[in-house]
């Protein structure tokens, strides 16, 4: 379980080769995977909402996504 002691040494754990590495890659790749499937479920309602641009939609990277799904809302 991650207490609030084990944050606060993980937080100041600054070195290159620190015993958290593993935790941090362990979270890079958890943030990484959240902000993907977040990007794909933009790009569902992308396409639910513009139908006809459902082919073009699937070709856009993260920030025109992010930058269309901004003006639906």
């Amino acid at each position: 379980m991650i207490t609030q002691d084990l944050l606060n040494e993980i937080i100041q754990d600054t070195s290159l080769n620190g015993k958290y590495v593993e935790f941090y890659e362990m979270l890079k790749e958890e943030i990484d995977n959240y902000y993907n499937e977040r990007i794909e479920q933009m790009k569902g309602t992308l396409k639910f909402a513009y139908p006809n641009l459902s082919s073009e939609i699937d070709t856009y990277d993260k920030m025109k996504v992010l930058y269309e799904y901004s003006k639906l809302i």
